[in-house]
C-alpha cells in the first residue's frame, strides 16, 4: 500500500510538540515532587520541602512554555528551512520495511530498526534514533483500514 502527501508547517508544529511531549511516567514524577513537597511543607513548614514543591511547579511551566511558545517558533522556523519538507512525499510499506520517497529523498526503513513511535490523532513519528525521525500525516492515509493496517506493524514494537 502506499500513500502520497505533502507536509505543512502546522504539520511541522505538531510533529515537534508531539516529540517533546514528556511521557506520562516523567510527568507523573514531576506531579508527584510537587505534591510530596506540598504536603511536606504544609505538615511540617520545612523550607526544602516547599522549594522541592515550587521547583517541580516551575519545572512543569516551563515544560508548557517550551512546549507552546518555543517549539512552535523553531518548527516553523525549520518547515521554512529544510525545503525537502515542501516537496510531495510517496510512503509505502511491506512487512519489512518503510520505504520513504521524494524528489531529493529516498529511504528504506527497516521496521526492526526503529527505536520508538510515537502517535496523535494528527500523525504519527518514525524514530530511527531518539531525536532522527520521520513524521507521517495520519490525513494521508485512505481510512481507518488503510491507517489500521500501517500501525499493525507497529504496535507490536511500540505502540502497545
Amino acid at each position: 500500500m502506499a500513500i502520497r502527501f505533502q507536509t505543512t508547517e502546522q504539520d511541522m508544529v505538531a510533529a515537534y510538540r508531539l516529540h517533546y511531549t514528556t511521557s506520562r511516567k516523567k510527568a507523573a514524577w514531576v506531579f508527584g515532587a510537587f505534591v510530596l513537597g506540598l504536603v511536606g511543607y504544609l505538615t511540617t513548614e520545612n523550607t526544602y520541602a516547599a522549594a522541592l514543591a515550587g521547583g517541580a511547579a516551575g519545572l512543569g511551566l516551563a515544560h508548557v512554555a517550551i512546549l507552546y511558545l518555543v517549539v512552535p517558533n523553531r518548527a516553523r522556523h525549520l518547515y521554512r528551512q529544510q525545503k525537502n519538507l515542501h516537496t510531495e512525499h510517496q510512503v509505502s510499506w511491506d512487512d519489512q520495511c518503510v520505504y520513504i520517497r521524494s524528489e531529493s529523498y529516498n529511504e528504506n526503513l527497516r521496521w526492526a530498526d526503529l527505536v520508538k513511535a510515537k502517535e496523535n490523532d494528527a500523525l504519527v513519528l518514525l524514530y530511527r534514533s531518539d531525536y532522527n525521525l520521520s513524521m507521517i500525516p495520519k490525513r494521508s492515509f485512505s481510512g481507518a483500514e488503510a491507517y489500521a493496517e500501517f500501525r499493525g506493524h507497529l504496535v507490536p514494537r511500540f505502540l502497545g
